[in-house]
């Protein structure tokens, strides 16, 4: 009987076709797919994220990037600010949503992140928030903005 309901079910499964993903699901996975190049230092992708007219803002002079080619700007002055610091293996955690609003092509999402990297070798850590804005067109969900608020980076392991 058993073997019997496990056959029909993967019948029901298999005629209902294959199972679309939700669109805030779609959504959330370029902002997965974001931090993850981000990680690996594939700085193509991050930027092929990014839409055409984004906008930026983060804790680092000039604070604010908009506009074609804000992600290089941003990226450019990240590794300059870095490098001032003594800042190297840079990691991105963005965590699961705290608000996800969808409203057709459009998504706001909300997300606790922690960024640890080492300053001059030492372990460091920052909670923060980041706030998206995506947009989805032809080429899939694209962010067109995001900002992150972070904490005072801390020691790792304090707090």
């Amino acid at each position: 009987m058993r073997l019997a309901i496990c056959g029909l079910a993967a019948l029901m499964a298999v005629a209902a076709g294959p199972v679309k993903a939700a669109p805030a699901d779609a959504a959330m996975a370029t902002l997965q797919r974001f931090a993850d190049s981000f990680n690996r230092g594939d700085t193509k992708t991050a930027g092929a994220l990014q839409a055409d007219d984004s906008a930026i803002v983060d804790e680092f002079p000039p604070h604010q990037w908009h506009g074609p080619g804000a992600f290089s700007a941003w990226l450019g002055d990240f590794a300059k600010d870095a490098a001032a610091k003594g800042e190297s293996d840079q990691h991105l955690a963005v965590g699961k949503p705290t608000r996800v609003d969808l409203d057709g092509d459009t998504a706001y999402v909300v997300a606790p992140a922690l960024y640890t990297f080492k300053q001059h070798g030492k372990p460091m850590a920052e909670s923060a928030q980041m706030t998206f804005a995506l947009r989805n067109g032809a080429s899939g969900w694209k962010i067109a903005a995001w900002a992150f608020a972070g904490s005072i980076p801390h020691a790792a392991g304090e707090r």
